[in-house]
């Protein structure tokens, strides 16, 4: 019955902020990285190399693409 007890409240200590990891915040998207999206998004580069080049996860590539209304390639390169 104590292990219980004891257990709830170091759940209690972690959930007030005791060794508590902080989460990220998602980083605003600038007028060039939306530009290059936009471009990108033209030229059928894949979401994950798009995201590789502006240095952001691939759901928030996809994320922002949807907001723009840009349709991204599944998997194709950029046309030279």
């Amino acid at each position: 019955m104590n292990d219980c007890v004891s257990i709830a409240a170091s759940y209690r200590a972690r959930a007030e902020g005791e060794g508590e990891m902080t989460i990220p915040r998602p980083q605003q998207w600038t007028e060039a990285e939306v530009h290059q999206l936009r471009m990108l998004a033209k030229r059928k580069v894949s979401a994950d190399c798009i995201a590789k080049s502006l240095g952001r996860y691939v759901g928030s590539v996809r994320t922002k693409a949807l907001e723009l209304r840009l349709i991204l390639s599944r998997g194709l390169k950029a046309k030279k």
